[in-house]
């Protein structure tokens, strides 16, 4: 890539360059994926979630029952349920002040 000023002559310069799926940015959809949807939804599932902002654009009774089959089938494993029945006490957190 050439940038010339307006007489032509060679310019110096940094350029960045952002490229998306046109078939993916629609203008009238939630964004696919924010930091709220990364946070609450997909750093906990293993596989692929099309549209995480479906599921917290409207709470209505269809997306949370969505929401569910989702997190069911998806593979929710970020708690190990024998570990929660045994009431152990989680471990303490090394506080600021300690360090």
């Amino acid at each position: 890539m050439a940038v010339t000023d307006g007489t032509g002559q060679p310019v110096a310069t940094q350029l960045s360059l952002a490229v998306t799926n046109a078939l993916a940015t629609g203008t009238n959809e939630a964004p696919q994926t924010t930091i709220l949807t990364h946070l609450l939804l997909t750093s906990d599932l293993k596989g692929y979630v099309e549209n995480p902002g479906y599921y917290f654009q409207n709470k209505t009774p269809a997306t949370e029952q969505a929401l569910d089959h989702l997190m069911l089938t998806q593979g929710w494993r970020r708690f190990v349920w024998k570990e929660i029945l045994t009431d152990k006490k989680p471990p303490d957190l090394l506080l600021w002040s300690k360090l």
